[in-house]
């Protein structure tokens, strides 16, 4: 063993510290997300500025992380690097008679499916049908999708596909029209933030497969997404940004063209060697 890395920067990171002291070798992490926001990192902030202060690299998915382990933690912009996800690309096809509009995400608060259904209602569109891909998760604030379709009064328009593996998703990504994800911050009672995205790996995949998306001005999104994006929790913004896409199909194309040019440049398997050039200024 020549170095130790930790996959997310929360208490897991003990134990690559433990390991870097006995062994007395170099430490990575990557921060992804969700571990800046949870409340026993915050309380511990002081001892989770020490792990990171011993690591001799920290990554990061995103630019917005970036900042908030600077501000957050003190960990020096020297030691921050941001790497960048990447997503695997085939070519499969289905063909549905609606326009589809694809969402893959856990059945919690920040994917923000109560703004999209809400959204759903108001456009009014018929031959519109969602793809809900995910699952409800206990660990977290979990959301009743059910209930809300029940809410919204838009059950034909809403299709419950459970978790999803390859290759299903890959004939979900190909297949869709309008690639969707509604992410807002969740915060704890104090106002401090208890959740967000860090750049979202089905948001990347969806532009990987050339299709158009609507995601929102949230954590790392805007590096990623140049159109469309709206604000947080913002329902009439959503469903301007739906009807704008369903009334313009002869965008699709261009839109999604773009975006896989922004995937292929940004987040494409070139980052392995960017990364393994991390690893090797410990070996």
């Amino acid at each position: 063993m020549t170095s130790i890395h930790c996959q997310m920067g929360d208490q897991k990171l003990y134990i690559g510290y433990y390991l870097k002291k006995l062994l007395n070798i170099p430490l990575t992490v990557t921060v992804h997300a969700h571990e800046l926001y949870q409340r026993q990192v915050y309380d511990n902030n002081e001892q989770i500025m020490g792990l990171y202060s011993i690591c001799d690299k920290v990554m990061t998915i995103s630019n917005f992380n970036k900042g908030i382990i600077i501000e957050k933690f003190g960990v020096s912009e020297e030691k921050l690097e941001v790497m960048r996800l990447f997503p695997e690309i085939d070519t499969l096809d289905l063909v549905v008679d609606k326009i589809k509009v694809l969402i893959v995400a856990n059945w919690v608060e920040k994917k923000g499916y109560k703004v999209l259904f809400e959204a759903l209602q108001k456009i009014n569109r018929k031959n519109v049908v969602v793809w809900v891909v995910g699952r409800s998760n206990l660990d977290y604030d979990a959301v009743d999708i059910t209930e809300l379709i029940s809410k919204y009064d838009i059950k034909g328009q809403v299709a419950i596909l459970g978790r999803q593996s390859s290759p299903i998703l890959d004939i979900l990504f190909s297949s869709c029209d309008i690639f969707c994800l509604p992410s807002y911050t969740d915060y704890y009672s104090d106002g401090n933030p208890s959740e967000r995205e860090g750049i979202p790996v089905a948001l990347m995949e969806a532009m990987a497969w050339g299709k158009p998306v609507i995601a929102t001005r949230h954590a790392g999104n805007a590096e990623l997404v140049s159109e469309i994006l709206v604000e947080e929790r913002d329902v009439e913004g959503l469903a301007n940004a739906l009807d704008f896409l369903i009334d313009h199909p002869e965008k699709w194309s261009e839109m999604g063209e773009q975006n896989k040019r922004i995937i292929e440049k940004k987040f494409s398997k070139s980052n392995i060697h960017k990364l393994v050039s991390v690893f090797n200024e410990f070996n």
